[in-house]
C-alpha cells in the first residue's frame, strides 16, 4: 500500500535539512510495516529560498514531489494541494515546524489500515501518555482551551478526542477527499476534524511528545487564532457547518 505524506510549508528554508531527516525517519517506520511512501511537499508562496533547497535537497528522490503555490494562500489551502496530489490510500499530514515525533507515523498509519479501521487518526499531547514539556504556556492553554470548548460543543460526537489542533494525522484517503474543509489557514486542522466527526466517523487518538519549535518563527497570531475557532464553535452549535465560508486567515494553536 502507498501512503502519502502532505507536508505543507511556508518559509521553512532553516529547518529543511532537519526536516529531511524527520521524512527519512517516517518512512522508514512506515516502510517497516511493510507499505511504500510518497512525499508531497506545498510550499506556500515561500519567499526565503524553500522551493529551491527543497530541489537541493531531494533532487535524486524519484518519490518526492514538490507543489509551489504563486502566492501565500495558508495552510490549509496548502494541504488542500497536497491532498488532490496524493496518490496513496493513507494520506498521512504534517507540518515542516516539527512538532511531534516523526516516528508516530507507523502508529499513525496502522490506526486507520489495521484492525481498529479508524477514519483518521491524530496525535495529542493532553491524553494519557502524551506531553508537551517545554511548550510555551499560552501555547498550551490555547490548544487545551480549544480543544475542552471542541468537546463540549460536539458532546458524544466528541468520542474522548483531547487535542483538536493537532497538525499530524493520517487520514484515509477516500474518506478525506469527501470532507468539503473551507478553512485556508491552520483552523483547517479543527475543521476537517470536526467534519469527520459530525458525519459519524471514527477517530483514534494517539498521545504524542509535542515539542517548541526549533528554528525559524511561530505563523501564530494568538487573538486572530482564538477568534477564528470561536467562530467555528458557533457553527458546530448552531448547527451552520454547511453554509460556513470562513474569511481572513490565522494560525495554528
Amino acid at each position: 500500500m502507498l501512503v502519502s505524506v502532505v507536508i505543507p510549508l511556508y518559509n521553512e528554508e532553516a529547518g529543511l535539512e532537519a526536516l529531511s531527516a524527520d521524512v527519512e525517519i517516517m518512512r522508514q517506520s512506515i516502510a517497516a510495516i511493510g507499505h511504500s511512501v510518497e512525499v508531497i511537499f506545498v510550499d506556500d508562496g515561500s519567499n526565503d529560498g524553500t522551493t529551491w533547497n527543497l530541489s537541493i535537497l531531494f533532487r535524486t528522490r524519484q518519490d518526492v514531489r514538490v507543489v509551489a503555490h504563486k502566492r501565500n494562500r495558508g495552510f490549509g489551502a496548502a494541504l488542500r494541494s497536497g491532498i488532490r496530489n496524493a496518490r496513496g490510500a493513507v494520506i498521512l499530514a504534517c507540518d515542516g515546524d516539527r512538532p511531534y515525533p516523526p516516528g508516530d507515523a507507523s502508529l499513525l498509519v496502522e490506526a486507520v489500515q489495521g484492525p481498529e479501521d479508524a477514519d483518521v487518526s491524530t496525535v495529542s499531547p493532553w491524553g494519557s501518555g502524551g506531553r508537551a514539556d517545554d511548550v510555551p504556556g499560552h501555547r498550551r492553554l490555547l490548544s487545551r482551551g480549544a480543544s475542552l470548548l471542541y468537546r463540549l460543543a460536539l458532546g458524544k460526537r466528541a468520542g474522548g478526542l483531547t487535542c483538536f489542533t493537532a497538525t499530524y494525522r493520517g487520514y484515509k484517503a477516500d474518506v478525506l477527499r469527501t470532507v468539503e474543509f473551507r478553512s485556508d489557514d491552520f483552523l483547517a486542522n479543527a475543521e476537517i476534524l470536526v467534519r469527520l466527526l459530525v458525519d459519524g466517523r471514527r477517530a483514534i487518538e494517539i498521545p504524542a511528545a509535542l515539542s517548541n519549535r526549533e528554528m525559524g518563527t511561530s505563523k501564530m497570531r494568538v487573538a486572530r487564532t482564538i477568534r477564528r475557532h470561536l467562530g467555528l464553535l458557533w457553527r458546530i452549535v448552531t448547527g451552520g457547518l454547511d453554509d460556513w465560508r470562513p474569511k481572513g486567515s490565522g494560525a495554528p494553536v
